[in-house]
């Protein structure tokens, strides 16, 4: 009798430690802090469009935050969802509306592609009158840029890095909801590497996920919108899909490296006719 006493309280106690590591572990990977997290610009494409997240493919509110100075958006432009494509000779009212507003700008520019109801088609880019789009960003800028002049009297421009303080307040400003998947992207991958690494603390008391534009291979500033290389802007875009970056070989993860659409100056897009 006193064995089997025993041996109960033992599978009791087995029970009861066994119970306390489950939740100490549980525990321990709920509380594992948030990371930055890096995804090509067709991943960031496809999470915004289809709300989301782009490594887990569940379900949430995703936003993609620009964090280059407004004077750099207006210049070069920001991502785009493409509402409608027109073709020459379109009826009044008969343009296309491409499924999840994806347009790709490939071979050079030569073409473009993207699905009509899951069905595939591709286009000139000469047969294409213009395109409608809308801008997918939010510009939240992590530092300014100044115009300095060197000693020459040339002006320069350069980074007040002074306001990166301020980027979690701002960001925390924009109310995004609990549980939400913040993207964000500058012209490389530098700076948002420094916007995506000050939002993690935040990111964790808000049930955040935090990714940037980036290579997601670890070759860092391979991404953002524009790419670390720069091409002639052409049809709407800057660059080409699988551009290699000077001598490291490395393909760009970047926006427009992609050829995914972009709108300039709050204008649609327009392809130039050959």
């Amino acid at each position: 009798m006193g064995e089997r006493h025993t041996m109960k309280r033992q599978i009791r106690s087995f029970a009861v430690v066994a119970a306390f590591l489950a939740l100490t572990a549980f525990t321990a990977a709920r509380a594992e802090p948030p990371t930055l997290v890096p995804i090509t610009a067709d991943q960031a494409f496809d999470a915004v469009a289809m709300q989301v997240d782009p490594v887990s493919g569940t379900g949430a509110p995703v936003y993609l935050i620009d964090v280059r100075d407004p004077y750099e958006v207006y210049m070069n432009g920001g991502p785009a969802a493409v509402e409608e494509i027109r073709l020459w000779g379109d009826a009044e009212g008969g343009g296309t509306k491409p499924d999840y507003g994806k347009v790709r700008l490939v071979q050079e520019g030569k073409f473009v592609e993207y699905h009509v109801n899951g069905r595939y088609r591709r286009e000139r880019v000469r047969d294409v009158e213009g395109m409608a789009a809308m801008s997918l960003a939010t510009n939240v800028p992590l530092w300014r840029l100044d115009l300095i002049p060197d000693a020459d009297a040339n002006w320069k421009a350069t980074f007040d890095r002074t306001t990166a303080q301020d980027f979690p307040a701002a960001i925390e400003a924009q109310g995004y909801p609990l549980g939400a998947a913040l993207i964000v992207f500058c012209r490389t991958g530098g700076r948002s590497s420094a916007a995506g690494a000050s939002l993690l603390d935040l990111a964790e008391d808000n049930d955040w996920t935090v990714y940037e534009i980036d290579d997601p291979a670890g070759d860092p500033s391979h991404g953002g919108f524009s790419g670390p290389a720069y091409g002639g802007a052409l049809a709407g875009y800057d660059g080409f899909p699988g551009r290699f970056i000077d001598r490291t070989r490395v393909p760009s993860a970047s926006w427009v490296d992609a050829g995914l659409p972009v709108v300039r100056r709050s204008e649609a897009i327009i392809l130039p006719q050959e």
